[in-house]
Formats: structure tokens, sequence, C-alpha cells
């Protein structure tokens, strides 16, 4: 488990932290050298068996600061004794600012400038190690028909065998705010990003076009110089803040009653998960609302449609499974508005309430609300197509906080939790064991359990992303690419609190 919390930057907010960082002192040509020193150190640790062996490195640097960031590298490199060249894309006429000063110290030592044929030449006998270092996070639009042939070339390039591709603050070709490629993105097996990730590097296809990510220092911090992003990458200390030990004293009453309201006939394993991960997130107590006869669980009890004790759970979660079975729905739409405590709104409701008066209405809600659509869910409340909402999370995160005024988790790879006037936060676990049935369910069920403390009341935004970060570290534990079941990932939560929380004390000394 990463341990920091880490901000994630816009490009805007990337450029207002290099020029807060000149204004308390740090000349630009600094930040640029501590930005290639910093890269040169990561490649040649990441690489450092080629190096050894000869391998060459291929410098592609763009006519603006990216570039000048990779002329460091380069004279970096060269330093260090290991072979180099450079190949210019575009009008050097063009290069400005602090990049002009390190092209000019490059061409005063025996760098090899060369054109595009070098690196092909190369890779038929030879290890190359390219530097792209052509965009960084200046791309905010389709790039035009020269460079457009450029990025081409490199992403065919990057399936050599011979080639390795490392990225200069961000692959080229991704935009540093959602992560979607604006053109041909050569992937890369290392990107090194300066003085703040990037929130395009924590979504997809950014994420993984970005390779192995190291965060390089450039002398300089956003907390030093009091910027504030507004995003954060979900780290072991987030969560460790947010969740505490028990006291002795702790009864079921105290750790909180979730009441489920899920798993009609056909669905009922929907139900089953979201009661699950509910218990194994610590809820004391937790009910089923059943259209049937109630019946006992071995850890949880069931209650009819009409029993009145469902007002007085302490939480709710709607959704898991209901389909569109009439008196589950009727009552999912009564309490998803009219429940006085905290309510999970997942699934089935969700869909409800798409097809009825849309987001809006929950602002009237009388408790607090977590929403957690999936992407299609995502795009029927906002009534837009899924590409939509996947080509802007973030943006789909907030619209979806703003318009129904609760705590959104905007689940998918990059899960994003946003609540209106809060930030984002996003879960750092990218693992293709969560994409199975089930998971969302575990994930309502948990989210529940940690609104349902009574011992520590939480905001519904901090369980919201306490439960995502848990959530995910469980899949971790519960194994890695895929054959993991939901009831897994909810059986490996124990163990993920555990390791957050300090260790009971041993009474006999």
């Amino acid at each position: 488990m990463a341990e920091n919390e880490t901000s994630l930057f816009t490009r805007e907010q990337s450029r207002r932290l290099d020029q807060l960082a000149i204004e308390f002192g740090i000349p630009g040509l600094s930040l640029m050298e501590n930005a290639g020193r910093a890269a040169t150190d990561a490649i040649c640790e990441h690489f450092s068996a080629p190096l050894a062996d000869g391998a060459l490195v291929h410098v592609i640097a763009g006519t603006g600061q990216n570039g000048g960031d990779g002329f460091v590298v380069a004279r970096q490199l060269q330093a260090r004794g290991f072979d180099v060249q450079v190949e210019i894309v575009g009008d050097i006429s063009k290069i400005k600012g602090d990049a002009a000063p390190n092209l000019r110290a490059l061409r005063r030592l025996p760098t090899r400038f060369v054109e595009e044929s070098a690196l092909e030449s190369a890779l038929s006998f030879r290890r190359t190690i390219v530097v792209d270092a052509v965009f960084g996070t200046g791309l905010t639009k389709a790039p035009r028909a020269t460079h457009s042939t450029s990025l081409e070339r490199m992403r065919r390039l990057s399936n050599h065998p011979n080639v390795s591709f490392v990225a200069l603050d961000l692959p080229s070709g991704v935009c540093a705010e959602t992560g979607q490629e604006l053109g041909d993105v050569p992937p890369a097996d290392l990107t090194v990003t300066f003085g703040g990730l990037k929130r395009g590097l924590t979504q997809m296809p950014g994420r993984e076009l970005a390779g192995e990510i190291v965060l390089a220092d450039i002398g300089v911090s956003a907390d030093q110089l009091g910027v504030e992003t507004g995003a954060r990458w979900i780290g072991v200390d987030t969560l460790r803040s947010r969740i505490f030990p028990r006291s002795d004293a702790a009864h079921k009453g105290s750790a909180g009653h979730v009441t489920v309201l899920g798993g009609a006939p056909g669905m009922r394993g929907a139900g089953a998960l979201a009661i699950r991960g509910a218990l194994r997130g610590g809820a004391g107590l937790v009910t089923w609302v059943r259209d049937e006869p109630p019946r006992e669980g071995s850890e949880w009890t069931s209650t009819p449609l009409d029993a009145p004790e469902i007002r007085q759970s302490s939480t709710l979660v709607i959704g898991p499974g209901i389909g569109n079975e009439p008196r589950l729905s009727a009552l999912a739409q009564t309490l998803a508005m009219d429940h006085l405590g905290p309510a999970v709104i997942d699934a089935d409701a969700l869909n409800h309430i798409a097809s009825r008066s849309g987001l809006e209405e929950l602002k009237a809600a009388k408790g607090p609300r977590v929403i957690t659509p999936h992407p299609l869910e995502a795009a029927r409340l906002l009534s837009v197509d899924t590409a939509i909402v996947q080509k802007d999370r973030f943006g789909a995160a907030e619209k979806l906080a703003s318009s129904s005024g609760a705590v959104v988790v905007l689940k998918g790879a990059g899960t994003i939790i946003a609540a209106p006037g809060s930030g984002f936060y996003v879960s750092r676990v990218m693992n293709s064991v969560l994409a199975v049935g089930g998971s969302g369910d575990v994930l309502a069920g948990l989210i529940a359990a940690f609104l349902a403390d009574r011992e520590v009341r939480r905001p519904a935004l901090d369980a919201a992303i306490l439960a995502v970060g848990v959530h995910g570290f469980a899949g971790e534990c519960a194994g890695w690419d895929r054959g993991v079941l939901a009831s897994e990932i909810a059986d490996a939560i124990p163990k993920v609190i555990s390791s957050l929380i300090t260790p009971p004390r041993d009474i006999l000394r």
C-alpha cells in the first residue's frame, strides 16, 4: 500500500506551481535542471542493466518546455558516460524560454543531433531507450499534422522488441486533465512526472499508457507554496486518518445497524453481498428487507417490506438487485427521499431515479446520501452516452455531485469520489479482480457500515473515501488480475482494516 496522500494537478495548476516557485525565488532554469536531473536518476535506476550493457538513449524533443526537459536529460546522461543522440520534432527556431539555453548548452557538447531515420537504423541491432519529450502537459487538443505523424511513428516504434520508452511529465498525446488520448500516444514503460501528479495519470487510458510512474522532486512542493489542487490520490495515511480502534466497551448497537433493501427473486446474490460487505466492514447489526416471509441468516436477520423498524435503521443500502419488482421499487423510492439517516443508493435504485425526475430530487432527501454509479448508470443519470462519462470522469463526477447534492462514488478504473464543494479523491487501486459481479454490492455495504458506526460519526464523504480505499486494497489482498469472487473481496476487508489500525494492546505483560 502507498503511504502518502498525493495531490493531483491539472495542466493549469502545474503551470501555476512553476510560476509560484519562480516567484518564491527558484529560477525557471533551476526548476528545469532539477526536473531533468530527477528524470535522469529515474532512468538510470529503472534501466540500469541495459544502460550498463551499452544501450543507446534516443531523446525525441519537442520545441516547448518539455523539449527543454529532454535537453537536460540528454546532457545529464552524457555526463554519466552514456551514448545519447537527440532528435528534434518541429521548428527549432520556435524553441524559447528556459528550453533555449539548455539547447545551446547541449550544442556546445559533442552531442549527436540526428534525423528520425537514425532511430529506425539503431533499433535493428541495438537496445534503445527512447525519451519522449515532445509535449508533456502542453497538449490540449489533437496535434497538428506534423506532430501527429511523429506521434504515430513513435507509437509504431514502441512495439519494437529492442525499444523501451520513457515519458517526461506525460506520455505525449495524453490529456493532463482527463487521461484521454488526444492523438496517437506512444505507451511508456516509465513516466517521470514533475512537481505534482497529473490527474490524467490516474484515469484510463492515461494510467495504462504511462507504465510505471515516478513523481520527481523539482525542489519545491505544492504544500510548501500553499497550492491546493482540489484533488487527491488516496494513500494509506488518507485511510488511517478516518478509522480508529473501537473502544473495549463497544457492542452491536454502537457498531451500528445497516438495513439492506435489495435482492429481489432472481437477484438475491446482490443483497447477500451487500450484507456481507456491511458485516465485514464492522456493522453490528444487519437486516435484510425481503419481499417474502422473513428468515434468518447465520449473521443477519430479515424483515418484511412493511415492517416499521426499517425506518429506524441507522443506515440504509438501497438498490442492489431490486430489479423492477414493484413493491421493492416503490419502497426504495420512498426511503431514498424520506429516510432521516444516511443511505447508500446503488444499482437499480439509481436506474429508477434516472427514469423518473432525475438527480435533482435527491437534493430534497432528508438525510445524507451516497450514490455509487458505474459509468453506464452515471450516463443514465446525466442523460448522456457512457463514452461522454468516460471521456471526462472528473467532470462527470462533479456534475453528479452538484446536481444531486450527494456524495458520489463514480466506480471504474480510478474510482472517483466527489462531493459538492469538496473536490475529488481518487482510488490508487487498479486491479481487474474488482471487475467481477457483486464487487459493487460489497462496496455499497461497506460504505454503509462506515456510515452506521456510532462510535465514529463519520461524514458521508469520509465514509465513502474510507470504503473505496479499503475495498480496493481488499481486492489486492484477495488476488490479482482475475478469478477472485466478490465474497472473497468482502472476506479480505477485516485484514485490511486490521493493517490500518494500531494492533490491540496485550493486557498480560
